[in-house]
């Protein structure tokens, strides 16, 4: 049997993984008590089994992708705050949120206003845009006790995966993704704030995770 830990890298096998989680029933967690007689289920096996076909990966493979998405969807998460997150298949949850925002710079000039002049000293070393819009998907949204969370999957293969070398992995590698999704969920939850205050008044109990669904 090959272990989880053992599982190669590459872009295929990321899609992979990532795919599992998108496809395979939530329901079949709750009442599964190893990862062995999880994967062991006729549903399991047969969402593993084409997802693993459709990238090319490997059958003798299929113990271990299946392992490592229980354990990922199964295991409490303890925050730096002291908050204890429950397993990742039990909250209400969004799978792959589409999201798309405006992205100009605060200098600048609204849309058809005269050019401002050119800058003549160098531009500071910073990732910077023109006008557009960034898009892309949030893996997964989930609400717990009133608070939004969103998770991305990774499956990179690091020399460590705790500590300063796995933060440095994640600063230089997906720092920006992060912020790019955070500042979209921080606008869209401001504005439903504000529609809750505006229209929904009378309804103290708006259900957040639907409307940004909408």
């Amino acid at each position: 049997e090959l272990a989880a830990e053992a599982l190669p890298g590459g872009r295929h096998m990321g899609r992979c993984l990532h795919e599992v989680i998108e496809e395979v029933p939530f329901k079949t967690l709750a009442r599964a008590k190893s990862p062995e007689e999880w994967a062991a289920r006729p549903e399991v096996r047969e969402v593993c089994e084409g997802v693993m076909r459709r990238h090319g990966v490997e059958a003798r493979w299929l113990e271990a992708v299946a392992t490592l998405v229980f354990g990922v969807l199964t295991t409490p998460l303890a925050l730096p705050s002291g908050v204890l997150l429950p397993p990742l298949h039990a909250p209400r949850h969004l799978i792959e949120m589409e999201f798309m925002f405006p992205i100009p710079e605060e200098e600048h000039p609204a849309l058809g206003a005269p050019s401002p002049p050119r800058r003549r000293e160098p531009l500071p070393p910073r990732w910077r845009v023109e006008r557009g819009f960034v898009k892309g998907f949030i893996d997964y949204l989930f609400e717990h006790e009133g608070r939004v969370y969103f998770a991305d999957w990774k499956s990179d293969l690091c020399a460590q995966y705790e500590g300063e070398g796995l933060s440095r992995h994640v600063e230089e590698h997906y720092l920006l993704q992060a912020q790019d999704q955070l500042h979209f969920l921080q606008h869209q939850l401001e504005l439903l704030q504000t529609a809750a205050l505006q229209i929904y008044r009378r309804d103290p109990d708006i259900d957040f995770l639907a409307a940004l669904n909408e």
